[in-house]
C-alpha cells in the first residue's frame, strides 16, 4: 500500500518550488549498459528504487535526455517500464517521444517499446539497414518461441549476408534461447522468504523478455534476454554452498562459477547444461560474443579473450536483474 504525503513532504515541496509529488528521473546521454556502463547503472538503479519505495510520487523519465541508446539496452528499458505497470497497475508513460532524438525513437519503435508499454508511435519510421525482431515477453520457457523467431527471421529481407536456407532454419536451434530463458526463470525468480529477503517481495512475477537484431552491412545477428530477478550471483549466493561467502568471493566470481560449473538440474528437451549452454556460441565462430550482465558483475565472453576465453569486472553499482546478449556473425555460416 502506497504511503500518503506527509506534511514534511509538503513543506519540502513548496520550499523548492518543486510538483508535490513529482519526480523526474534523466538518464545520461548516452545510454548503454555494455559502454556508458555506470552512468547507465546509476539510471537503472535509480529507477528501480523509485518504483520499490512505493511512494505517492509522478514518476516521469526524460528520455528526451537520451542522444543514443543501445539495442540491449532498450530491452532493459523496456523491462523496467513494464515492471512499473505491473505494480502499479497503470503504465509509466515516457516524456515528449516526439521529441526524442532520431536514434533513440527509431531504435525504441523497431524493439517495439512503445507497443509494449502501450503507447504506440506509428509516426516514428524504422531504420531500413538493421532488421529486429520485436520483443517477445513471457512467463515461461516456452519452447515454441524458437519456432515463432524462425518464422520471424526466416520473414526478413537479407540481401547482404550469405546464410544458406539449411542455416537460416536451424539456427535458432543452435542458440540457447530456451535455456537461457529457463534459467532466469528457475534461477532468477526462486521462492524466497520475505522476511529473510524484503527486497525481493515487490515483484515476484517470473517474466523474461527477448528481442533480435539482424545487421545486414556486419552479417551479424544480436540476441538479447533479459529478466528482472534476484540475479545469477546472488542466487549462486544463496542456493550454491560450495562457494564459502567470504569476502573474497565477490559477484564477478560467483558469474565465472556458474559459467564453469558444466551442471544442469533438470533432464528437459530444450535444456542442456546450464551456463555452458548458454556460452556455446562462443566456439562457432571467432568473432561470436556473449556478454552477461548480472547484479555487480559483468563479463564477456569470445575466442579472442586470452585464457579460458571471458573476461570480467565488478561494478560500483549493480544491474537489477540479468542481461544476456548474443552477439552471432552469420558470414561466412555457422557450421
Amino acid at each position: 500500500m502506497k504511503k500518503e504525503v506527509n506534511r514534511h513532504e509538503r513543506r519540502k515541496a513548496k520550499v523548492l518550488k518543486i510538483a508535490l509529488g513529482k519526480k523526474i528521473l534523466t538518464p545520461p546521454k548516452f545510454l548503454c549498459l555494455e559502454q556508458n556502463t555506470l552512468l547507465s547503472l546509476h539510471f537503472f538503479w535509480e529507477l528501480r528504487e523509485a518504483v520499490n519505495k512505493q511512494d505517492p510520487i509522478s514518476l516521469q523519465i526524460h528520455l528526451g535526455n537520451i542522444e543514443k541508446i543501445s539495442f540491449a539496452t532498450s530491452i532493459a528499458l523496456t523491462a523496467e517500464f513494464q515492471r512499473w505497470e505491473l505494480i502499479e497497475g497503470e503504465p509509466l508513460r515516457p516524456m515528449n517521444p516526439e521529441a526524442y532524438q532520431p536514434q533513440v525513437a527509431q531504435m525504441l519503435t523497431s524493439v517495439g517499446f512503445f507497443e509494449q508499454i502501450n503507447c504506440p508511435n506509428d509516426a516514428i519510421p524504422k531504420i531500413l539497414t538493421k532488421h529486429w525482431i520485436p520483443i517477445q515477453s513471457g512467463e515461461i520457457a516456452d519452447p515454441t518461441l524458437i519456432g515463432i523467431l524462425q518464422e520471424k527471421f526466416s520473414s526478413l529481407d537479407k540481401k547482404n549476408w550469405n546464410l544458406t536456407t539449411s542455416d537460416r532454419r536451424s539456427l535458432f536451434e543452435k542458440l540457447p534461447l530456451i535455456e537461457g530463458i529457463a534459467n532466469s526463470i528457475e534461477h532468477a525468480y526462486p521462492k524466497l522468504s520475505k522476511k529473510t529477503f524484503p527486497e525481493f517481495e515487490v515483484f515476484r512475477q517470473k517474466r523474461w523478455w527477448v528481442s533480435a537484431q539482424l545487421d545486414e552491412e556486419k552479417g551479424t545477428l544480436e540476441i538479447v534476454c533479459v529478466d528482472l530477478g534476484i540475479t545469477i550471483p546472488k542466487s549462486i549466493e544463496i542456493f550454491h554452498k560450495e562457494i564459502p561467502p567470504t569476502s573474497d568471493i565477490d559477484d564477478i566470481h560467483r558469474l565465472f562459477w556458474a559459467c564453469d560449473a558444466n551442471k544442469s538440474s533438470t533432464n528437459k528437451s530444450n535444456r542442456g547444461k546450464g551456463f555452458s549452454d548458454i556460452l556455446h556460441p562462443t566456439s562457432l565462430h571467432p568473432e561470436n560474443k556473449i556478454t552477461i550482465i548480472s547484479g555487480f558483475a559483468t563479463a564477456c565472453f569470445s575466442q579472442k579473450i586470452p585464457g579460458k576465453g571471458g573476461e570480467g569486472t565488478n561494478n560500483p553499482i549493480p544491474y537489477p536483474g540479468t542481461l544476456i546478449k548474443w552477439h552471432i556473425k552469420l558470414s561466412p555460416p555457422l557450421s
